[in-house]
């Protein structure tokens, strides 16, 4: 049974019992532990869209616990539009608290023209952090930009914070310059710069960011002022990490053609880390040949790439680009850079297969906790999300990760690969425990018999790459060495003197229970 809505918001009938209810209310106007939680699952499952729970949620924003403050005003609030600023008003005292900080935000955030007196007066009052919050909700409001643009040099610091904040969200370009202009100042305001969507001073922006990689080539690399132009390019590429501007291909692109020049100032590697951020986040076939030119002089952009390539591409054209990249372009590296690459490439991997994994089977990837962990996915049917070309390609590249996912019955190739890597040759010590568990999965999937995979086990144990690990996992032990029939006990003994440290105890474990 529904009750009727709170009268100060009108007539009508409300899509929550006041049971479901109640435990919010009891969130938002108590104290104690466990709150935030019932409310960020209230608001997760729509919950505040019930009106009743609004004017606790306001009151909520004087709450002493600041997560559920900030989470209230971040999130709850906003979610009731201008209905809830008559209500916001109505609940500012005068007493310069920060949840009246909060609303006064809030009122500037949802609120339209007519709220903008009650903004500009308390943008005069004595309490210096209720005019910074004032300005703060002055927020893209360009027939403020006069008012802005001189609060933005004011004595207190966090009154010319309040006002640059502001300026990055309004439309002219006054505004923008001097928002821009305030990026280089010596106070560090950028980092409070970014949580806007404007266009148009993220457009800026990356002219800016151009200027000064074009001025930097202008100097000797010695020049003074080389560090402080760092500074302020390392200032532009954070704000222009998740903005999709488009002046960024161009800068990006002549970035790369002067790589040398910024690689002598020892600068590319974090440059790279940050473009290749920003290119991946836009997702555009444009992006991604930036990110490809990248990975050849950065081999860690190699991961952005491939998430990139997975997004914009078909199965088919996703498999063509890979493999014209390693022949035409992996080529030409060194076997050290070629590794780097790869490995960098399994990550990306594995983020794909992760997000495959989500959008087949929501609650599989649940009970994963939300981690790629290929020896619970046997269900998983990679082989129709990929192009069936790719478990050769993979075999050939040596990308375990991949082929342990693609691997299947009819491909003695496959069959072969896997047996070869449970002889555990060559396999490197220190990542060997993470590569048992892709190994016997493969081999499981290509339909490798349960005794060539327990062979595979104690050949592992018998290897010295084994013998470098001080302690495995409670995971290893439990699904793969304890799982080891009675009759390999003696092969396991043989070899219990080689391990060390924890490693010790737990292979003696094993025999224990392999007597018993």
């Amino acid at each position: 049974m529904t009750e009727t809505m709170d009268s100060r918001r009108g007539t009508g009938s409300s899509p929550y019992s006041y049971k479901t209810i109640a435990p919010v209310v009891k969130a938002l106007t108590s104290k104690g532990g466990g709150r935030y939680d019932t409310i960020a699952d209230a608001y997760e499952k729509g919950v505040f869209s019930d009106f009743r729970l609004m004017l606790p949620a306001i009151d909520a924003l004087d709450d002493g616990n600041d997560d559920i403050a900030y989470f209230v005003e971040a999130a709850v609030i906003p979610s009731y539009g201008q209905d809830a600023v008559p209500h916001l008003i109505a609940a500012m005292s005068s007493e310069a608290k920060k949840g009246d900080m909060r609303r006064i935000r809030l009122i500037g955030k949802l609120g339209g023209k007519d709220v903008e007196p009650l903004l500009l007066h308390y943008a005069e009052s004595e309490s210096v952090r209720m005019r910074a919050a004032a300005i703060q909700g002055m927020a893209g409001r360009d027939s403020l930009v006069e008012r802005l643009m001189a609060w933005s040099t004011d004595k207190k610091k966090e009154v010319r914070r309040a006002a640059l904040i502001a300026l990055t969200s309004c439309r002219s370009e006054a505004a923008i310059k001097r928002a821009v202009e305030g990026i280089s100042g010596k106070e560090e305001y950028y980092e409070y710069m970014d949580e806007n969507d404007n266009s148009l001073f993220h457009s800026a922006l990356a002219r800016s960011l151009g200027e000064v990689l074009r001025e930097v080539r202008l100097y000797p690399e010695a020049d003074a002022k080389q560090e402080e132009r760092y500074v302020l390019i390392l200032r532009y590429i954070f704000l222009l990490r998740q903005k999709p501007a488009d002046e960024l291909y161009a800068v990006y692109s002549d970035m790369l053609d002067h790589a040398e020049h910024y690689e002598r100032l020892g600068w590319l590697s974090e440059l790279c880390n940050y473009a290749s951020e920003n290119l991946e986040m836009m997702a555009t076939k444009a992006a991604l040949q930036l990110l490809f030119r990248m990975e050849l002089i950065c081999p860690f952009v190699a991961g952005s790439a491939f998430r990139t390539a997975a997004s914009v591409y078909t199965q088919h054209d996703f498999y063509e680009l890979y493999e014209e990249r390693a022949e035409m372009e992996w080529t030409g590296l060194g076997s050290e850079d070629s590794q780097e690459l790869r490995n960098y490439l399994n990550e990306g991997i594995r983020d794909v297969l992760g997000m495959q994994v989500q959008q087949h089977d929501a609650e599989l990837w649940e009970r994963s906790n939300r981690e790629f962990e290929i020896g619970r996915l046997r269900d998983m049917p990679f082989g129709t999300l990929w192009d069936e070309r790719w478990l050769d390609w993979t075999i050939d590249q040596d990308i375990t990760l991949l082929a342990a996912c693609l691997a299947r019955p009819d491909h003695q190739r496959c069959r072969d690969y896997f047996k070869d890597k449970l002889q555990w040759q060559e396999q490197a010590g220190d990542h060997s425990e993470q590569l048992l568990p892709l190994l016997l999965a493969g081999a499981e999937r290509a339909g490798m018999s349960e005794e060539a995979r327990w062979e595979g086990i104690v050949a592992y144990l018998e290897s010295p790459v084994s013998w470098q690990i001080h302690q495995f996992s409670d995971d290893t032990v439990e699904d793969c060495f304890k799982k080891l029939p009675a009759h390999y006990m003696s092969r396991v003994a043989a070899v219990q003197e080689k391990f060390v440290w924890n490693a010790a105890y737990q292979i003696e474990e094993v025999i224990e229970t392999m007597r018993t």
